[in-house]
């Protein structure tokens, strides 16, 4: 269910401030660019660079997820044939993750491309500085890519601003939470007092 369907039904009102990690990143970007007047701040913990989703930078680690994807799909699949009920749970969800992280290295990616400008919505950026071993020998150049991308990214706002979190995994909310909720809460306070 799409999430502006998911928060009508739920009546959950608006405006939002929404909070993206990773790939979810995009996600909140094109819930932004398609209803403006619905988001009024943005904050982006280390979405991956556009240019590597799109295939034209560092494409020796697209095959790492294409990977990654047939791993989470071969999951789904292998618990869809079980007889256990909580085996045959992880279905729905690595089947969503499979789905989802095709759709993010095609359709999602290419609206995300799309998007010029975010106009003077605050938007946060937060970058990860710690490399990823699993990139392997490009880990530390392609971490470097990673926060130069994400530090241009918060210029598509006016009222955009870049952080870093260089002793930071890609997963800032468990390596860094204090800064995750410092963040959140200060564009919440940022908009509130307009």
């Amino acid at each position: 269910m799409p999430l502006k369907a998911l928060l009508e039904k739920l009546s959950v009102p608006g405006p939002y401030v929404l909070v993206g990690h990773s790939l979810g990143g995009l996600n909140v970007q094109v819930f932004a660019s398609r209803y403006p007047d619905d988001v009024v701040g943005l904050i982006l913990l280390d979405p991956p660079p556009l240019s590597f989703i799109l295939g034209e930078e560092y494409t020796e680690l697209v095959g790492m997820a294409e990977s990654m994807t047939a791993e989470w799909q071969g999951i789904a699949d292998a618990a869809a044939d079980s007889a256990d009920a909580q085996e045959k749970a992880r279905t729905a969800f690595f089947g969503m993750i499979a789905s989802e992280h095709r759709e993010m290295f095609g359709a999602t990616a290419r609206l995300v491309d799309s998007i010029s400008t975010f106009g003077d919505m605050p938007l946060v950026v937060v970058a990860a500085g710690r490399p990823n071993p699993a990139f392997g020998e490009v880990a530390e150049e392609y971490q470097r890519y990673w926060v130069e991308q994400s530090r241009s990214l918060a210029k598509r706002s006016a009222n955009g601003r870049f952080t870093f979190a260089e002793d930071s995994s890609h997963h800032l909310y468990i390596d860094v939470p204090e800064l995750v909720e410092e963040t959140v809460l200060s564009v919440v306070h940022q908009v509130r007092a307009k």
